[in-house]
């Protein structure tokens, strides 16, 4: 059933090169037939409004140029980025995370960098290095190092 419905939309006349830029019809011939839903939900949409409004507040413009002259890192926006749970939101609730996904920590790099692409990429790999142990540490390093990076104090 879902190959035949799947079939229908991409045999759909607005699936093809010649589509206006008009996907209303595709949408919502996709929704009829039970496939992806590809909006957001209500704590997704909170989580990417709660970024934006982060970003928004503490992204000051000549602030950034600023550092980006002195090569400072953000560490102001930093430790306050991860006191509000910004940073290493997937790592599990025991270690300081929120238990999200990737698709959370992608709504919030995307705001962040809509903002400013340099702070809003030192705040996205700020839990980049402790991946390794969140996947592959023991429990004994992952309550070590995670809760400390989760919150904002240790890169």
């Amino acid at each position: 059933m879902l190959r035949v419905n799947l079939s229908k939309c991409l045999n759909h006349k607005l699936y093809s090169n010649n589509n206006s830029g008009n996907n209303s019809e595709l949408y919502a011939l996709i929704r009829e037939n039970n496939l992806m839903d590809f909006e957001l939900n209500k704590p997704q949409k909170d989580i990417q409004k709660a970024a934006r409004d982060f970003a928004k507040g503490e992204f000051d413009k000549d602030m950034i140029l600023e550092m980006d002259k002195s090569h400072e890192y953000p560490t102001k926006i930093w430790e306050k980025a991860g006191e509000l749970g910004f940073i290493g939101m997937h790592f599990p609730e025991e270690y300081s995370g929120q238990d999200m996904g990737i698709l959370e920590n992608i709504l919030v790099a995307e705001e962040f960098c809509r903002k400013d692409s340099t702070v809003g990429a030192c705040l996205t790999l700020a839990s980049f290095a402790s991946e390794c142990i969140l996947r592959f540490g023991s429990d004994e390093l992952k309550k070590k190092f995670l809760p400390p990076v989760a919150e904002g104090e240790r890169l």
